[in-house]
């Protein structure tokens, strides 16, 4: 049996919560899959689960009380003042995926943002993490923004789940909002967040044009 808690609740912390996503995620990037966590300090994600009032469940087994998984929910507001919930930090013991772990830490942060107020779900996952993304879209996510960052050494996929229907929650918006930034992130920057050459040419000339106070 699985006993799903709040961080709190346990006798774990978020170094080891940390350590267990690592883990997790090191097998993976056997695999060529990579995620941030891995280069992040527990310090570094400790911080942003507090600045943004997060919460951490961990999924337990009840018997012996270790860590069968875990995933962390963040609360936002975007540039409208919506209020918005942040999935980051999923990860389950591979020994037992498959078992319907995911779906508990998942249905359970949702129900936590519904109990919010939130009106969506953003979460993202690596470009080349198939199982990942198919999850995502399964549980009715929808893709909806692609990007690169600084320190990695892949391109992400944004994906939005709305919980109060939107125009910007819509199969067509987030189709042409996903396109439009996944051909903007690959003509100006490299998986590790660096200029391409077309893109490193557009900073130049725009830098330019401020210096000479054309805009």
């Amino acid at each position: 049996m699985v006993q799903l808690k709040e961080l709190p609740e346990t006798p774990y912390t978020i170094d080891d919560v940390h350590e267990f996503i690592k883990n997790v995620y090191e097998k993976r990037a056997d695999a060529g899959i990579h995620f941030q966590a891995l280069s992040k300090s527990t310090e570094t994600i400790e911080h942003r689960i507090m600045d943004n009032h997060g919460i951490v469940f961990v999924a337990l087994d009840e018997r012996t009380k270790e860590i069968l998984g875990t995933g962390t929910i963040l609360f936002h507001f975007d540039e409208r003042q919506i209020p918005y919930a942040g999935f980051i930090l999923a990860a389950v013991r591979p020994d037992v995926q498959g078992q319907g772990i995911g779906n508990l830490l998942r249905q359970r942060r949702e129900q936590c943002a519904i109990e919010h107020g939130c009106h969506y779900i953003i979460s993202s996952t690596a470009s080349n993490a198939e199982s990942s993304i198919q999850y995502h879209l399964k549980n009715g996510a929808k893709k909806y923004g692609f990007s690169s960052s600084k320190n990695s050494d892949y391109y992400s996929i944004y994906f939005r789940k709305e919980l109060v229907g939107s125009f910007k929650g819509s199969s067509l918006y987030c189709f042409v909002r996903y396109q439009l930034t996944k051909t903007k992130t690959k003509l100006l920057f490299r998986e590790d967040g660096n200029y391409t050459k077309f893109g490193s040419f557009c900073f130049n000339i725009i830098k330019k044009l401020r210096k000479n106070h054309c805009f």
